[in-house]
């Protein structure tokens, strides 16, 4: 049995105010510390961030870049594209739809990294607030709600941090809300420069809310 020894690593919580929409930048952090955590030698270390309120902030950024989004500096908008699209949620795609997209998109990530899969588990999250991104189309009875992916992979510890980056860049994936990276320290010799991956992924999807009669 291989043996993985994991050393806490604290990550302050993050609270820069951010003047766009797209939560990449705190993935970009986080990725920018693993990568100096993956060059480093004789240590494994766990890599986690204490984000839990990035829904809120993602809220709070989409509402500012809607009223400042014509006073956008060019360094900015540079910023801003550089991240990548996200897919807005529309009543023309399903829960079980948008589900399937996200496991879509993880999968081939990973095939295309060379990753091996461990474990994934996607399933519907909490319905966001009526006040949450007022410049997305809902309509009577609609509500918008998070998909949440528990993801965990194997993957050579030099693809680690482009894995993740091109997660965070894929439109199906709105934020990377937990990361931890785990060195494979002893085992068999095909484990060496391995690294385990276990990461948590947020989407969103527009959903019918049914009355009690079921209709």
């Amino acid at each position: 049995m291989e043996k993985r020894t994991e050393v806490i690593s604290p990550v302050a919580k993050i609270r820069q105010e951010f003047n766009s929409f797209s939560n990449g930048t705190r993935v970009l952090v986080l990725v920018g510390i693993a990568s100096l955590i993956l060059l480093g030698v004789g240590e494994s270390w766990r890599v986690a961030n204490e984000l839990n309120a990035e829904t809120d902030e993602l809220l709070v950024q989409i509402d500012r870049a809607r009223t400042a989004q014509s006073g956008l500096r060019p360094a900015f908008r540079d910023q801003v594209q550089s991240m990548g699209e996200v897919r807005l949620p529309t009543s023309k795609l399903s829960t079980i739809a948008a589900e399937q997209k996200l496991y879509v998109a993880v999968n081939q990530i990973l095939e295309r990294n060379k990753a091996q899969m461990v474990a994934i588990s996607i399933s519907p999250g909490a319905n966001l607030p009526n006040s949450a991104a007022p410049e997305i189309p809902r309509a009577v009875g609609q509500k918008l709600a998070k998909i949440v992916a528990r993801l965990e992979f194997d993957c050579e510890h030099t693809a680690a941090t482009r894995i993740l980056k091109e997660l965070e860049l894929n439109p199906e994936v709105y934020s990377i809300t937990r990361m931890q990276i785990t060195r494979y320290d002893s085992g068999p010799e095909q484990t060496r420069g391995m690294v385990n991956v276990d990461i948590t992924l947020e989407s969103w999807v527009l959903k019918n809310k049914i009355n009690r009669r079921g209709n």
